[in-house]
């Protein structure tokens, strides 16, 4: 069985769905104990925003 490439892998998955996936991981390693579910919103939007914009930063890069 052939081995899939990271170029493969975005082309199965679409972008929205590549930023919640990043954005979910880097809160993953957060400690977010404590928090209200209002904090955890915010936290989410502020991360999902900073990703979404490193990855139009690099979009020509990236193949979607």
């Amino acid at each position: 069985m052939p081995s899939i490439t990271g170029r493969r892998v975005l082309k199965m998955i679409d972008r929205n769905t590549l930023i919640h996936e990043l954005t979910m991981l880097y809160l993953k390693s957060k400690n977010l104990s404590g928090f209200s579910p209002e904090e955890l919103v915010k936290e989410y939007n502020e991360a999902s925003r900073k990703i979404k914009q490193e990855c139009d930063a690099h979009n020509q890069k990236w193949e979607f």
